[in-house]
């Protein structure tokens, strides 16, 4: 059905001045004018009705990053454990650790037990794993002592001195900076970081001082570099109060130079002032100087060695009276209790043990130091490799006179009062390993080596 307009139904005229012509429109185009019509009246009344926008001021565009933190920059990262890709720990770690901490960390205290995470893949949890997978003496523990030597982190750690890199970087100078001297630092993490310091100077001044006993190698720290205060662990509740307020140094000056100094000690102190002491000892062995001075050096070192050694004994026969003791009157042991629970039945046992294995290992330190001072170590050395020549040696004229006098010369030793005191030393090496398997250290008898006659200067 078709629809016409007359022409006098139109309002415009055509640009000649004609009426226009008649126009047809059909039905679905009067209803599409009509719709377009409809919207357009809407949209002008909604425009209309709306209310003015207000400008909004930049700190609130959420658009933009606001505040200290760039929310529009956080992204959901997956916990990592969940991803298969990543390799789950051995169940054999959690007891390398125990090992680790039940029967080595009372020796070398290098690692901070609260703050310790066995989780993480780092040098420290690596070796700490490897040390106790040796303690428990199984062929599964040695293969992964034998894979971790051969680790990335290990084999970088086997090729670095640690006391010559600390020494380089300035780690033993007083006036060396560190991040958590500033104003405002955390507090409990700044207490963290200075008894790493602590612990690490500590233990590289004894690690240091081993090494220059079996490699016969002159120390590469002296005690006067040791000025950080004395590592404090945290199974040592009730030690001596002075040992948080001195430094190690001075400790060491008042543990050696003054015998009847009668500050209270413990087993970790002796130590030190043993391994202070051997840096003298080298010192005496490498020196060339007069017999006459070399002779009075010596004496000194070992009046030393005997002071410190008598501190040590009085520490075992009081922990020997009081050790079965049930009530905790001793004051050796009150400084070992570490995490036992109380609950448990022979939850002292770990206590006594520690303190057992400290006495032992003090005591083959002491006679360690005393063989280097009386035994010629590097004369005995050179001549144990004297019986495997190569042809070079053998057609060497000076290599022929320097072992000739090499034999003259212990020819002398072997008949002088320090190879006497050396063979006495030996024997309580061997006698208390001997012993140790069956009977506590603190039972093992003890040669007292200071009672000499005064006529020939031998050992009783």
């Amino acid at each position: 059905m078709a629809m016409t307009i007359s022409p006098a139904e139109q309002q415009t005229e055509s640009p000649s001045g004609e009426p226009p012509e008649p126009m047809d429109v059909d039905q679905s185009s009067m209803s599409r004018v009509s719709s377009d019509c409809v919207s357009r009246d809407t949209a002008a009344t909604q425009i209309h009705e709306e209310p003015p926008r207000r400008s909004v001021p930049d700190t609130f565009n959420l658009t933009k990053p606001t505040g200290l933190v760039d929310w529009s920059a956080v992204k959901i990262v997956p916990d990592k454990s969940s991803d298969e890709n990543v390799p789950r720990p051995d169940p054999a770690f959690a007891r390398y650790v125990d090992a680790y901490f039940t029967h080595f960390h009372h020796h070398w205290t290098v690692i901070h037990r609260p703050t310790f995470n066995e989780e993480e893949n780092t040098l420290v949890v690596s070796s700490a794993r490897m040390i106790g997978a040796w303690l428990l003496e199984s062929f599964a523990t040695y293969l992964f002592v034998a894979f971790a030597l051969t680790d990335g982190l290990v084999r970088r750690a086997r090729y670095t001195s640690g006391t010559a890199s600390a020494t380089a970087v300035g780690f033993f100078k007083p006036e060396t900076a560190w991040i958590d001297e500033k104003s405002g630092y955390f507090l409990p993490m700044r207490l963290v970081r200075l008894g790493s310091r602590q612990r690490m100077a500590s233990y590289l001044f004894k690690i240091d001082a081993y090494l220059s006993i079996l490699r016969d190698q002159p120390a590469g720290l002296l005690p006067e570099e040791l000025h950080f205060p004395i590592p404090r662990e945290s199974r040592q509740k009730r030690e001596p109060i002075y040992r948080s307020q001195k430094p190690i140094s001075k400790l060491i000056d008042e543990t050696v130079s003054s015998p009847k100094n009668e500050t209270p000690l413990l087993i970790e102190d002796i130590q030190t002032g043993l391994c202070a002491v051997q840096s003298n000892i080298w010192k005496a062995g490498a020196s060339s100087t007069c017999q006459m001075g070399l002779a009075v050096r010596r004496d000194t070192l070992k009046r030393q060695l005997g002071s410190l050694k008598a501190r040590l004994d009085n520490m075992m026969n009081e922990f020997s009276e009081d050790v079965n003791s049930e009530q905790e009157k001793h004051l050796i042991l009150r400084h070992y209790h570490g995490y036992e629970d109380p609950a448990q039945l022979g939850w002292q046992n770990a206590a006594v043990a520690r303190v057992e294995g400290l006495f032992f290992a003090t005591a083959m330190l002491y006679h360690l130091c005393s063989l280097q001072l009386s035994a010629e170590l590097r004369t005995l050395t050179n001549l144990a490799k004297d019986r495997r020549l190569g042809p070079v040696e053998e057609a060497s004229n000076a290599h022929q006179q320097a072992r000739e006098e090499r034999v003259t010369a212990m020819k002398v030793w072997g008949s002088s009062p320090a190879a006497r005191w050396s063979l006495c030393h030996a024997a309580d090496v061997l006698v208390a390993h001997q012993n140790i398997a069956g009977v506590p250290i603190i039972l093992v008898p003890n040669r007292n080596l200071d009672q000499t006659t005064p006529d020939t200067d031998r050992p009783s």
